[in-house]
């Protein structure tokens, strides 16, 4: 049977705490005040496979983010905004939409620690590209503009559409996620941007129907993956909930290593 949650009640260990950084909401329903938001998605997921979620607030003073840091066993990194091109030395094209700086800012730092201290980290579609820019690659800015030979990957939907399978990608041969998904695996698909150039110490493990970066890994990582789909909106797809299940021992093992 495949593991779908991990049952804290016969286990001497704590559910492992799992950051997510939120992300700047200026919207109309409260005009004027700022607001720091997240898709209840993302926290629906993390809850669901029995870790604890930390709603990571923006613009806070290094030493404050450094101890938040420093209690978490993993972070996940949720879609969104565009990241600003700045941060992978290219400048911006009118390709690109409304940039948040203060959670390029904070995202970019806490992933470049997790790198460092080898912290379980999901990237899911912008925190995938998140994850590569961290790393040194870069991105295209728009698709469709960059890349006219590609089929079509912007299937924005804020309804039940975010859970229809768009396409299929193939997994590479020896990695995570070829042992999750199998040969090949149908996916959601909300992007415009991709990965253009990986970044130094991670490969692509999962690829679009027409060649484009859908996965990607940390090699000497004990979990930093990215998926450029949105795997918190298929959770009832055994394949996908794995993702999650897998990412939460992670956390555990991160907390206590001998826990799973």
């Amino acid at each position: 049977m495949m593991m779908t949650q991990i049952d804290y009640k016969y286990m001497a260990v704590q559910r492992p705490l799992i950051g997510i950084p939120t992300w700047s909401d200026n919207s109309t329903v409260y005009a004027g005040i700022p607001l720091f938001a997240i898709n209840q998605s993302y926290v629906n997921a993390v809850t669901r496979f029995g870790a604890l979620p930390l709603l990571v607030p923006l613009n806070l003073p290094d030493e404050m983010l450094r101890e938040i840091f420093a209690r978490l066993d993993g972070l996940l990194l949720c879609g969104g905004t565009d990241i600003d091109p700045v941060y992978y030395g290219q400048k911006a094209s009118n390709g690109e939409g409304k940039f948040d700086t203060a959670r390029d800012e904070t995202e970019l730092k806490l992933v470049r620690w997790g790198l460092t201290a080898d912290l379980p980290m999901l990237g899911i579609c912008r925190g995938m590209q998140l994850l590569n820019v961290a790393a040194g690659g870069t991105l295209y800015h728009d698709l469709a503009a960059e890349r006219p030979d590609l089929g079509r990957h912007d299937f924005f939907s804020f309804d039940r559409g975010r859970r229809q399978i768009r396409h299929t990608v193939q997994t590479t041969p020896k990695s995570y996620l070829r042992r999750t998904l199998g040969r090949s695996g149908g996916v959601n698909s909300m992007h415009h941007q991709g990965v253009r150039r990986v970044g130094e110490g991670l490969r692509v493990t999962a690829l679009s129907h027409d060649g484009l970066p859908e996965g990607i890994e940390a090699e000497s990582h004990p979990f930093a993956v990215g998926v450029q789909w949105h795997p918190e909106e298929l959770t009832d797809n055994p394949q996908q909930a794995r993702l999650f299940a897998d990412f939460t021992a992670a956390c555990v093992r991160k907390r206590l290593p001998l826990a799973v």
